[in-house]
């Protein structure tokens, strides 16, 4: 297989480290978001929260995971690094895949849901029990994917299962 040049390992970690950073801001943007909807008490402020983490959601964490997703995919199909020759990048997949595959599966709905559930019931506080459960719930999946990606980013800085020279 032919090896990437240089100036274009380069780009190709500069966008993977953009779309890293725009992934993981917008996950840490939601998290915030979540704990200021947790003290809204007007029904306005609880849908105007919800419409920012959707916001984050759509400018944020799907751009920046799918600037990873298809970046992971160039490194494994056009450089040395292949798919299945080192295992630190086997690790990275599954733990990126278990990260993202939920959120995109329940996230959004999720949002849409608390957001219909506001609606529906005219809820003007967050400390309604079941509206503070889907808050849990969409806080808990978020504060996961955070956790994750940062093991993420310490896997891909250490190498952990790598074949050292000796």
């Amino acid at each position: 297989m032919k090896k990437p040049s240089s100036r274009t390992m380069k780009t190709l970690k500069v966008i993977h480290f953009v779309g890293v950073t725009v992934w993981v801001s917008g996950v840490i943007c939601t998290l915030v978001i979540l704990s200021a909807l947790s003290q809204q008490t007007s029904h306005e402020g609880i849908l105007a929260l919800l419409s920012l983490i959707e916001l984050a959601d759509y400018l944020l964490i799907i751009p920046g995971a799918t600037i990873c997703y298809l970046l992971g995919t160039a490194y494994g199909l056009f450089t040395v690094w292949g798919f299945v020759k080192h295992k630190w990048i086997i690790f990275k997949w599954i733990l990126y895949s278990i990260a993202c595959i939920p959120a995109m599966i329940f996230a959004l709905p999720l949002v849409k849901a608390m957001r219909q559930f506001v609606l529906l019931n005219e809820v003007t506080a967050a400390a309604v029990p079941e509206f503070q459960n889907m808050l849990a719930i969409l806080g808990a999946l978020s504060s996961c994917i955070l956790v994750i990606a940062v093991v993420i980013t310490m896997i891909s800085v250490t190498k952990p299962f790598k074949k050292r020279k000796t």
